[in-house]
């Protein structure tokens, strides 16, 4: 049975009439009455006591349990909270040929988030350079898109003021992480539970490294004791959906927890988008974005490495979409299939 929390204005009447059904003539409710004074303040303590109750109620199953409650829980099965994770990346740099940009060199981004170079690069003949870059704090605001321009904050001699990011971005970075996505990887933990290198095994070595957020486990992919893992990093906008920094970092976490006779490789999986034309009725811009957060949570709840996604499940999407009366789905004309090393993700939107 659930904790029923009486308000306080419900415990200083409690209090109110056990006070006149205790002393004979009591008028606790009139103005400055002390025992309405006396009443008004254990009422304030017992409502303060019920809420303690109460956050320790929720403390007590790990459903509910947050912050470091929640940890406490996660620690009984080794699960621990992901940190933070600082951003990567490359830059491209143009000056003099000769022109030398010594190690942790402090660049800017546009909002003011700095970076480093990682060790020290001369410019050549051509007038570039490509030079390793790392954020100076962790999380998401550290993430930068090809083509993202920074600033030297104090250039060296023969080097131009700005730096460009490779196609590839600056990525990696993430935040720590959150009690929602703690809690699903317990639950995960507590209702599959590993048995000396199962998928499930795979799957939460996987989430445990900084930045994954996603995982999918193919055993037996390429043959006996090969182990395929594809990753995500949700907030990978390149062509793959994780950096080749954090393939790489979860390549040695699972290297480290496998066993000894199994053979395992990380990937990140090639984006294949699909493209979506539809009518809409009412084809309205409140509507229109209904269906785009729709499809965009299908796709991130369904899609799998070289796996399918009904032609029926995106039309279903659409018409749960707040909003929506009726509509022509155009395309796709049919169940789409990702390629090998390929996961489906939601491409253009027409409407039609």
């Amino acid at each position: 049975m659930p904790l029923s929390r009486p308000t306080l204005g419900a415990l200083n009447a409690r209090l109110q009439a056990d006070i006149r059904s205790s002393i004979e003539g009591a008028q606790p409710a009139l103005r400055r009455s002390v025992l309405g004074v006396l009443a008004s303040a254990l009422a304030a303590a017992v409502h303060a006591l019920y809420g303690y109750i109460a956050d320790r109620a929720k403390a007590a199953v790990p459903q509910t349990a947050v912050d470091d409650d929640l940890d406490d829980w996660a620690s009984l099965w080794k699960i621990g909270r992901r940190p933070a994770s600082i951003a990567t990346g490359t830059v491209v740099i143009t000056g003099d040929a000769g022109a030398e940009v010594p190690a942790n060199t402090s660049l800017q981004s546009t909002r003011g988030v700095e970076y480093r170079t990682l060790t020290a690069v001369i410019i050549a003949a051509g007038g570039t350079v490509a030079a390793g870059v790392y954020a100076v704090l962790p999380g998401t605001a550290g993430n930068q898109p090809g083509s993202a321009v920074l600033a030297f904050v104090s250039p060296a001699i023969g080097v131009d003021v700005l730096a460009t990011v490779d196609a590839g971005g600056i990525n990696g970075g993430a935040g720590v992480e959150d009690d929602e996505a703690l809690r699903a990887r317990l639950r995960e933990r507590i209702s599959q539970p590993g048995h000396g290198g199962n998928a499930a095994d795979y799957r939460r070595w996987a989430l445990d490294v900084p930045g994954v957020d996603r995982a999918w486990v193919f055993p037996l992919y390429l043959g006996d004791g090969n182990v395929r893992v594809y990753i995500a990093d949700d907030d990978y906008t390149g062509s793959t959906l994780a950096s080749p920094a954090t393939v790489a970092a979860a390549q040695v976490a699972l290297d480290a927890a496998r066993p000894v006779t199994a053979d395992v490789d990380v990937v990140a999986p090639n984006r294949q988008p699909v493209n979506v034309r539809v009518t809409l009725g009412p084809d309205t811009p409140a509507t229109r974005a209904a269906v785009t957060a729709a499809l965009a949570d299908l796709f991130a709840r369904e899609a799998a490495p070289e796996g399918t996604i009904p032609r029926t499940h995106i039309a279903q999407a659409i018409s749960d979409a707040a909003g929506e009366y009726d509509h022509n789905l155009i395309l796709p004309a049919g169940n789409v299939t990702a390629g090998a090393g390929a996961i489906l993700t939601l491409g253009t939107l027409t409407w039609s």
